[in-house]
């Protein structure tokens, strides 16, 4: 999984590696755990391939909310489990 993003920014201790998805993505710390526990169960276990994941995945979400980049991403009732369910058979396809 390749991405722009800064190796740096992958290597920050858990809650630094939060703060940013919060910063860039207005992201409240229940979702972002939801996410990563979801991309754990669906098989990336090394943490910086999920970080990875993680930043890819919000930025997605962003692109099909058509919100920009430090904007609030906002996931109704049910939208975080079909956006995470669309994202994942993107990326498998991808593969």
């Amino acid at each position: 999984m390749g991405t722009g993003i800064d190796k740096q920014v992958l290597q920050r201790p858990d809650l630094a590696f939060y703060e940013y998805c919060l910063v860039h993505f207005k992201l409240n710390r229940g979702i972002y755990n939801t996410i990563d526990q979801r991309l754990f169960d669906n098989g990336l276990v090394d943490i910086m391939d999920r970080r990875r994941a993680i930043i890819q995945f919000l930025e997605f979400a962003a692109r099909d909310q058509g919100v920009s980049t430090g904007k609030f991403i906002s996931f109704g009732r049910g939208k975080l489990a079909n956006v995470l369910d669309s994202f994942l058979e993107r990326t498998q396809q991808a593969v």
